[in-house]
C-alpha cells in the first residue's frame, strides 16, 4: 500500500469534517504509527558484509542506529547445518564517529559475514514495508493519535458564546475520544500489544533520505554506520 493510500485511509477513519487536522499532522501521525508498529513487529533483516580484516566490521545496510538488535551472526556461511556464532562473545563496539561489530576472532579481508537484526519499517510514495495484514491496524493507529488531538482541540477551544455551540463542541470531544479508543483498540487486538502502550510516539523522525522518485522518506533507513 503506498503513502498516498494510507494517508486517504486515515483521512476516511478519521473524519475530521471541520478540517482541524493540517496534512503536516495527518502524515506525522502515519509516522508515529509506523514508528510504534517497529517497536511492536520490526522488521527481521539478513545482510552479508564484508570484512576489510580484523575482528570489527561495518554494520549491515538497513541497520537503524539506537533501534537495531544484532540476532544471529553466521559464519561462515554456506554450511549445513548453520554455523552460527554465540551471541554472548559478539559486541557492539561504538567509536567516535561509528558504530562496528565486534568478533570474537578475526577475519582476513574479504570474507563475509552473514547478520541478521531488527530494523525499522519503511513506508512512503514506493516502499511499504508493513505485510498486508498489518495495514490496516497501523493506519487505525495513527487515526487514533489524529482523533486524540482533536478530543482535546474541542475540549480546549475557546468556549463559543452560542450555549448550542458549546454543547456541541462537548459533543464532538467525547466522540473523537470514543473514535480513537475505538481505533487503539482495532490495532491493539490485532498486534495482541497493551493499549497502555499506545500512546502518541513522541520520538522525532529525520525526513534526511530521499525516496527511488526522489522524495522524501517517513523513516531513513542507517545512522552511525
Amino acid at each position: 500500500m503506498t503513502l498516498a493510500a494510507y494517508q486517504t485511509l486515515v483521512n476516511d477513519l478519521v473524519r475530521d469534517r471541520d478540517g482541524v487536522i493540517s496534512t503536516m499532522q495527518r502524515d506525522q501521525a502515519i509516522a508515529d504509527a509506523v514508528a510504534r508498529y517497529s517497536a511492536d513487529r520490526p522488521r527481521l533483516l539478513v545482510v552479508d558484509v564484508d570484512s576489510a580484516g580484523g575482528r570489527r566490521t561495518d554494520t549491515p545496510e538497513g541497520w537503524f542506529d539506537g533501534f537495531s538488535t544484532l540476532r544471529d551472526a553466521e559464519f561462515p556461511i554456506g554450511d549445513v547445518p548453520a554455523t552460527m556464532l554465540l551471541m554472548g562473545n559478539v559486541r557492539m563496539y561504538r567509536g567516535p564517529s561509528s558504530v562496528q561489530i565486534e568478533l570474537p576472532f578475526s577475519l582476513t579481508a574479504g570474507e563475509s559475514i552473514r547478520y541478521t537484526f531488527t530494523a525499522q519499517h519503511l513506508l512512503d510514495e514506493s516502499d511499504d514495508t508493513v505485510p498486508d495484514a498489518h495495514r490496516p491496524p497501523v493506519a487505525a493507529l495513527a487515526a487514533a493519535f489524529l482523533c486524540d488531538q482533536l478530543a482535546n482541540y474541542y475540549t480546549t477551544e475557546s468556549a463559543p458564546t452560542i450555549t448550542a455551540d458549546t454543547v456541541d463542541h462537548a459533543d464532538k470531544s467525547r466522540k473523537f475520544a470514543s473514535r480513537a479508543k475505538e481505533l487503539r483498540l482495532q490495532y491493539a487486538n490485532t498486534l495482541g500489544v497493551n493499549t497502555t502502550r499506545l500512546a502518541p510516539a513522541a520520538a522525532i523522525v529525520d525526513l534526511d533520505r530521499n525516496a527511488s522518485d526522489g522524495g522524501g522518506r517517513i523513516f531513513h533507513p542507517r545512522r552511525g554506520a
